[in-house]
């Protein structure tokens, strides 16, 4: 009976968006309307367009990307002595329906408080962009808005994913980082990700030890989900902060071991005003839960669980980047992260030591933590690389995937958490969090005055 229902019950929604989506279509034709005023679900309209965003569509001619790289305020009232918070979305967020910033906003509108205090703003981009381009669009952007704020008027940045990186991009920009106060980055690669690395993807996720016939399928899939991604290879790839890349001779053979080939190493170098952005950002990782991680997790009753599990977690395995659900692929690739081996100038076909166990399915902690060069691989255990990091602050989400860590529902009650490294500030959401150090900053900013 639930199937039955659930079944009718969607066939009724998408026949009430066909009509809805037709009845729009029709309305476009009425040229008299547009001559009237300008459509509210613009992107070019600074305030009461995301009422549009939430009706769970858009028209194609809304989703103009002449409307991106730009800022935009939620509310219509002025700044005033209000601290602002800029929203930096992440990869394909521009115009998603259940965005992570759209979520902020639905938590953030019911507090009075927050409202007080805090005016929230987002700045969309194009994401299929390459880096420079989004940060030099977010920069002229920063310039325009808030170039005039008075030095006790401090500017916060709330950052998911890409949108960290584009972050970091901004703040080597010495005038534009003395504005900037706090940088609260969340599941950021700060770093980037071995995941959009292609020379790693065939190293350490493909092994020789694979059947060909895998690796081939593997492959396959692998250059078919990059293809249109190239800016994500060339703006996350692995910038080898930790010597763990293939440190291959370029003079030797282009062929190593079988399957693994040669890799030309850059030497790694530190990011402009790196050090002055560790002491602005307040890291949020997480990382999942695995064998890996909870020796406790090896026991007959996960077994028998993973065997009742096995027909998806079979085709999330065949089909790592188009599984059923990305939930499931970003297990499956958690798995193979956390199987990585370390790569040394002394040894350069690397050892099984679990360098990246600790990760959300597509970053290592290391990673988001903006951990400071090292002349070889951390592998310390995950307080290990707590204690060695030198941000503000760092809360950290066990159990939490990358996406989770940027969703917000109250009848998902693993996403209301607590935090691993302080646990006595109780249980809260990740949006929930954001707000919590938003306000614990204004806090000790009055203190300072």
């Amino acid at each position: 009976m639930n199937l039955k229902n659930s079944l009718l019950k969607a066939l009724l929604v998408n026949f009430l968006l066909l009509t809805q989506l037709g009845a729009a279509v029709l309305t476009a034709g009425a040229t008299n309307v547009h001559n009237q005023a300008p459509h509210r679900g613009a992107l070019s309209q600074a305030a009461g367009w995301e009422d549009d965003f939430s009706k769970g569509f858009l028209l194609p001619r809304q989703r103009s990307y002449k409307s991106l790289n730009q800022i935009y305020q939620f509310e219509r009232s002025p700044l005033g002595n209000r601290i602002p918070v800029l929203l930096v979305p992440g990869r394909a967020e521009e115009f998603q329906h259940n965005s992570w910033w759209r979520a902020i906003r639905q938590v953030a509108r019911k507090d009075l408080a927050f409202n007080r205090y805090f005016k929230l703003y987002v700045f969309l981009y194009n994401s299929k962009e390459e880096l420079d381009v989004q940060a030099e669009g977010l920069v002229k952007q920063l310039k325009t808005r808030f170039g005039d704020l008075p030095p006790s008027q401090p500017f916060m940045l709330v950052t998911y994913s890409l949108g960290g990186v584009i972050a970091r991009e901004v703040a080597k920009d010495p005038a534009l980082l003395s504005k900037i106060d706090t940088i609260i980055a969340i599941a950021v690669p700060f770093h980037g990700s071995p995941m959009f690395d292609p020379d790693w993807f065939s190293e350490y996720l493909n092994p020789p030890t694979r059947s060909p016939l895998r690796r081939f399928w593997d492959r396959t899939l692998y250059r078919g989900y990059m293809f249109s991604k190239s800016n994500l290879t060339r703006g996350l790839n692995w910038d080898n902060f930790d010597s763990s890349r293939p440190q291959f001779d370029a003079e030797e053979s282009h062929t190593l071991a079988g399957d693994q080939v040669t890799v030309r190493t850059k030497t790694y170098e530190e990011y402009p005003n790196a050090d002055l952005i560790r002491k602005k950002t307040i890291v949020y990782a997480s990382y999942l839960q695995n064998a890996y991680t909870d020796p406790d997790l090896i026991n007959p009753k996960s077994a028998l669980k993973k065997s009742l599990t096995l027909p998806r977690t079979a085709v999330d395995a065949v089909l790592p980047f188009y599984g059923f659900t990305v939930h499931g692929v970003l297990t499956y690739m958690g798995l193979q992260l956390a199987n990585v081996p370390a790569y040394t100038p002394e040894d350069p076909q690397g050892k099984n030591t679990l360098l990246y166990r600790y990760n959300d399915g597509a970053i290592p902690v290391s990673s988001m933590l903006f951990l400071k060069p090292s002349p070889k691989p951390y592998n310390e255990d995950i307080w290990g690389l707590i204690n060695m990091a030198t941000v503000r602050n760092v809360r950290i989400f066990p159990g939490l995937d990358h996406l989770h860590i940027g969703e917000y529902s109250i009848e998902k009650k693993r996403l209301i958490t607590a935090d691993l490294v302080h646990p006595e500030e109780g249980k809260r959401s990740p949006h929930h969090w954001i707000l919590y150090d938003l306000f614990r900053r204004m806090r000790e900013l009055k203190l300072q005055e």
